[in-house]
């Protein structure tokens, strides 16, 4: 009897929440036998298992881990300069600077698509410390272009200047 009264109880929240219309609820639905209940959506099932204290196991929703680089790329896209900072102490190899993304974005790339000039500074002082700036301020991406030509495409007249400034530097 127990079951019957607790069946009941989540139909009627099933209704309350609209997930189920009335002929289901009294068991009158010629599509649907009485007793089942038909749940319109994934989403609301999930819902329903959250309101009444359902757990699922989350199998294969674990959060994907993302690498050393992946976190880097996504510092400077964001700028963060801090958290920038803070990979390249703990990841203090050239290659890790040297990193590309899929499209061959280096790092000076991905600052100077984020347009922020204080990140393209940070970027660029850490190359000129580690001196890397040569090798990698004139890379080309998959698209055949600088971070110079694309600060050129962005009309980002400080960033280009701030590469120009640092083109010399690293020559000198």
């Amino acid at each position: 009897m127990r079951s019957k009264v607790i069946g009941t109880q989540v139909k009627i929240l099933y209704l309350l929440l609209g997930l189920i219309s009335m002929p289901v609820l009294a068991g009158k639905s010629a599509k649907i036998p009485s007793g089942m209940i038909m749940i319109k959506t994934a989403q609301s099932q999930t819902l329903i298992k959250r309101k009444l204290g359902i757990e699922e196991p989350d199998i294969g929703k674990q959060p994907i881990k993302k690498s050393p680089k992946d976190r880097l790329f996504e510092a400077i896209k964001h700028d963060q300069a801090a958290k920038f900072k803070k990979l390249i102490n703990a990841n203090p190899s050239n290659e890790f600077l040297a990193s590309e993304d899929d499209q061959k974005n280096t790092i000076v790339h991905v600052a100077v698509l984020g347009g922020n000039t204080r990140m393209v500074k940070t970027v660029l002082e850490h190359l000129i410390a580690k001196e890397m700036i040569k090798q990698i301020v004139n890379k080309k991406n998959k698209k055949e272009q600088t971070a110079h030509d694309i600060a050129c495409k962005q009309n980002n007249v400080a960033i280009q200047e701030l590469l120009e400034v640092y083109k010399v530097l690293s020559n000198g």
